[in-house]
């Protein structure tokens, strides 16, 4: 009986010593809507229409699926915004973007930061720009700056140029002057 017991206790070790010294093969599953047709690292994307530049967008690390027709930048992004009239009108930065090949929209995300050269700043955490109208659009909260303006809300609608935009649910402080007629001054 002590012989049973040592043979089976033996057994076992020399299983164990097996398993653990023999490599077990496992299955990857790879889902291939994962991994990119191209990558590139420091790379500059342009977005054109009719020959007139919309936008040059730089990253540091780019992915590209051929499928979604997806292009995810990473690593920072910057994105020069251009006016239909092919003349520079703002600045963008995010942590990450995504551009939908087929429709050149654009989804930044994360520490958004948009700078127009009219003096106009905007942060956001999400912005959307819609190539067909050059139009920038996010619902989430927005602050907006300008050396006489500091206003928040939650929803934005602008140009790219921040001219003409609106702001849903504003609040903020103007240092502007009112005139009997409720227009603003600078």
């Amino acid at each position: 009986m002590h012989t049973n017991r040592y043979l089976k206790y033996s057994t076992i070790i020399v299983i164990l010593i097996f398993y653990s010294c023999t490599e077990i093969a496992q299955e990857k599953y790879v889902n291939d809507a994962n991994i990119p047709d191209q990558e590139s690292w420091n790379s500059t994307t342009s977005i054109s229409s009719g020959g007139i530049k919309k936008a040059d967008i730089f990253s540091g690390h780019l992915l590209k699926h051929e499928s979604s027709g997806d292009i995810l930048l990473g690593d920072s992004v910057g994105v020069d915004f251009y006016n239909k009239q092919g003349v520079h009108a703002s600045i963008l930065i995010s942590d990450s973007a995504v551009i939908n090949e087929k429709t050149q929209n654009l989804r930044a995300i994360g520490n958004v930061v948009l700078i127009s050269d009219t003096g106009y700043v905007m942060h956001t955490d999400e912005l959307v720009y819609y190539s067909d109208d050059e139009r920038i659009f996010t619902e989430g909260e927005i602050e907006l700056y300008s050396a006489n303006d500091t206003l928040y809300g939650t929803g934005f609608t602008s140009d790219v140029k921040i001219e003409n935009w609106t702001i849903t649910n504003p609040h903020g402080k103007t240092m502007r002057k009112i005139n009997k007629n409720k227009n603003l001054k600078d």
